[in-house]
């Protein structure tokens, strides 16, 4: 059975509850032989077309099957860099190619026990030794004179999980997933669990999940204990890191507190919002972080220096607005804005000290779209429009602390569907050597092919 992406896995089931519904109806309103007066006389009769009801449900829930879906990408990107703009340097520009398949299997038991894997390839056409998707993030060049063939085909295992529970009171997932874990739409402050963040070039882009294993025991339908238990790069017990999550709700608003934990790292309390004020959806983040080794560059000069700092405190927050609007369809238009601030980012563009750089990526502290204090990242959306398979977008990205920015008009088309075809002009902007300009390119065109199954 092919069914389309994970969401569609419902609907064969969906459309059983419609039809089994419909099929009620009708014989309620044409059989013959039914006295409405005693129909409607007694609770008793609703009562056991509910519960006849419920158990038709909950066969077609029950039943067995093996589903098997994907998405298959095409993604070609070419970078204009500043030098050329400026000097006419051709060859400073950039083609790269790139082919992706994600393939989902997803396995239902009895009981509400399910299994799920998602494979991915990935093959490049340049051999430039890195599948890093282009501009998210700074990565070294690659040596001209290594070998990197074998970098030309990759895959990868992003989830590989089994979900089972205690008679529907605990639910388990047990493997490599990916958590959601946090409310605001790009930066989380409060995700304390999934390794690789969202990348503002792909916001699509299926994320690779972390080992370990996440427990939920719901009380009611108004609150949540969460539970995960991270066994990435862990050797041994005192290895792992454990974070709890409690949320509720108190009328329309989504709360929840939070904590990580983990030996030799350092803790974190986190707490979160989601509610709806005169029409606008709101969300909020914030984190105390405790890292019992804090490592940052101190630059000086031209000079840059490594410092470990003991037991710092630091706080992030994330703070989202949302709001759509009607224009020749309901909901067509939607913003989304979103400030980021992390206390511990650098006041000044360590990004114009090549020293300060190259410490950064000799020791694997580089994490895009965190090294400022402040950010602020804008996505729209105008959907259908100009016609019916279009959709016109928008999004900003801006790091406030060092004046650097990507700003990404595109547009998607969908002629068939599940077959997509997607445009999008990224243009970087701010100083000369800045996080989003460090690496030299000034705009680059990107148009991908997508078939989902």
């Amino acid at each position: 059975m092919i069914q389309f992406l994970r969401k569609p896995i419902l609907k064969t089931s969906a459309n059983k509850i419609i039809i089994l519904i419909g099929c009620l109806l009708v014989r309620i309103a044409w059989a013959q032989d039914i006295d409405e007066n005693a129909l409607f006389s007694s609770d008793n009769t609703l009562m056991e077309s509910s519960k006849s009801l419920e158990e038709d449900v909950g066969q077609i829930f029950e039943k067995e099957g093996v589903s098997f879906s994907g998405r298959l990408i095409a993604r070609g990107v070419y970078s204009i860099s500043r030098e050329y703009l400026r000097d006419g340097g051709f060859d400073t520009n950039q083609l790269i190619n790139t082919s992706e398949g994600d393939f989902f299997v997803d396995v239902r038991l009895k009981n509400g026990v399910k299994g799920f894997v998602n494979y991915a390839i990935e093959n490049m056409a340049q051999d430039n030794g890195s599948f890093t998707t282009p501009y998210n993030g700074m990565t070294p060049d690659a040596d001209p004179a290594e070998d990197t063939s074998e970098f030309q085909m990759e895959d990868t295992t992003k989830e590989f999980f089994i979900d089972a529970n205690a008679n529907r009171k605990v639910y388990f997932r047990i493997g490599k997933q990916v958590l959601k874990w946090g409310r605001t739409y790009f930066w989380n402050p409060t995700d304390f669990i999934n390794i690789e963040k969202r990348n503002f070039l792909d916001m699509n882009r299926y994320r690779e999940g972390v080992y370990g294993t996440k427990i939920q025991i719901p009380f009611g339908s108004q609150k949540n204990l969460y539970a995960f238990i991270n066994f990435t790069s862990s050797d041994n017990l005192n290895d792992t890191g454990y974070a709890l999550k409690y949320e509720f709700l108190i009328n329309s608003t989504e709360l929840s507190f939070s904590s990580w934990r983990k030996n030799d790292t350092g803790y974190a309390w986190g707490f979160d919002v989601s509610t709806n004020l005169m029409g606008f959806d709101l969300n909020s983040e914030v984190s105390l972080y405790h890292q019992y080794n804090h490592l940052f560059i101190e630059v000086d000069g031209d000079k840059a220096d490594l410092i470990n700092e003991k037991d710092e405190e630091s706080v992030r927050l994330s703070f989202g607005i949302t709001r759509t609007f009607d224009y020749e369809i309901n909901d067509q238009i939607s913003l989304t804005y979103e400030f980021f601030y992390n206390e511990n980012g650098y006041d000044e563009n360590i990004f114009d000290n090549m020293n300060a750089v190259i410490l950064l990526i000799a020791n694997d502290l580089y994490e895009p779209n965190t090294h400022g204090k402040y950010y602020s990242a804008l996505f729209g959306s105008i959907y259908k429009y100009p016609t019916p398979d279009m959709t016109l977008t928008m999004s900003i990205l801006s790091n406030l602390s060092d004046g650097s920015a990507i700003i990404v008009p595109g547009f998607t088309y969908e002629p068939v569907d599940h077959f997509t075809l997607a445009f999008n002009m990224n243009c970087f902007t701010g100083p000369e050597k800045a996080e989003y300009t460090i690496q030299g390119s000034a705009m680059a065109w990107d148009l991908s092919v997508e078939l989902e199954f």
